[in-house]
């Protein structure tokens, strides 16, 4: 028997318990996820954006000079040099892939920070931080040169790849966002598409690929650094995790939307599976109730005379007529056959 699936979202409506409740497990609960995504895979992307003080405190990459040995960084052939330095301006940078934000406290805060926008995407230069906002103008001119060790710098390739797949994570997310608010508002459509959990998990594989290799690429520059800290006094480290922490909530939230659309999906299959068909249900009249007297007279019903099925072909039948017996009746005898011995009266004599 063919089932009758037209009407899944009537099904669903049945068993998911009302159509409020259908549409907040498909559509409201996958759609705030999405939007949760999309709030913090934003913050990661403002973070050391001019103007954007306040999220400083995002950062892939922090640096700390505090402990720098000047005499094996600067190197100067001016030996008033070493007489005049003093002091670092900023002993701090932390490193966006917007540009980067100084400081003179490890704590990035909105009043003692300064944040500046760089070519997109930016790959800093440890060199150009150290004698151009790190050193005193005046005091520039004594340098010869500035000694670091090397693999201090993300490579060009990384730095793309991580500026790209940030992109690509957030704009994703936000048109699954879109997606899920028309696919609510509208009702055409009883469940999020394919579409949707596509736009998903592209979102969500950018994320991580973006945190993957912003991770393996400033560890090994911390790890650098770490064998020459000693000559050089110059630490690198992940500072807070911010940036990443951003990154893995936002693929693992929509990894999971993607599950739990799936999820429910899987159970509204199964309940239009289990649904009984309304052409194979026995339709149960409604029980008669108690009859009431009444004053009109009850319609009469004709007698069905009983329909005789045909016999079915190549069937032979034999029928017997029983007829009824002849009957031999005597017939009175005609006027001819009268005995001669009785002669007939005749007839009355009239004058």
């Amino acid at each position: 028997m063919r089932r009758n699936t037209s009407k899944p979202s009537t099904l669903a409506h049945n068993h998911m318990g009302s159509h409020f409740t259908y549409k907040f497990f498909n559509h409201i609960v996958p759609a705030l996820i999405a939007l949760s995504s999309v709030i913090l895979l934003g913050m990661a992307l403002s973070g050391q954006t001019r103007g954007m003080r306040q999220q400083a405190d995002i950062y892939l990459l922090k640096f700390d000079f505090s402990d720098i040995r000047e005499k094996n960084v600067f190197i100067s052939t001016n030996p008033s040099f070493y007489s005049l330095y003093y002091d670092l301006r900023y002993r701090h940078f932390a490193i966006g892939p917007w540009g980067y934000c100084k400081s003179k406290y490890s704590a990035f805060s909105s009043w003692n920070t300064y944040c500046y926008s760089r070519k997109a995407p930016y790959q800093y230069d440890l060199y150009e931080l150290l004698e151009d906002d790190a050193i005193l103008y005046s005091n520039r001119k004594y340098i010869d040169y500035i000694a670091l060790p090397e693999n201090t710098q993300i490579p060009q390739n990384m730095v793309d790849t991580i500026f790209v797949t940030l992109w690509i994570s957030t704009v994703t997310a936000g048109v699954s966002l879109l997606f899920y608010f028309l696919s609510f508002i509208t009702t055409t459509r009883d469940k999020p598409g394919c579409t949707n959990i596509l736009l998903t998990l592209i979102s969500a594989i950018a994320s991580f690929i973006c945190g993957g290799v912003a991770r393996g690429s400033s560890s090994k520059i911390i790890k650098t650094l770490e064998k020459t800290h000693k000559i050089f006094g110059i630490t690198a480290t992940l500072g807070n995790k911010k940036f990443y922490n951003h990154l893995w909530a936002a693929g693992a939230l929509q990894i999971f939307s993607v599950l739990f659309v799936l999820f429910v999906d899987y159970k509204l299959a199964k309940a239009i599976e289990n649904e009984p068909d309304e052409e194979s249900t026995p339709q149960t009249s409604p029980p008669r109730s108690d009859p009431t007297p009444t004053t009109q007279r009850p319609r009469e019903t004709i007698p069905q005379r009983p329909i005789r099925s045909p016999a079915p072909a190549n069937v032979s039948i034999s029928i017997r007529v029983n007829r009824p017996a002849t009957v031999e009746i005597d017939q009175p005898p005609r006027y001819e056959e009268i005995d001669d011995h009785h002669p007939p009266k005749p007839p009355p004599f009239t004058p």
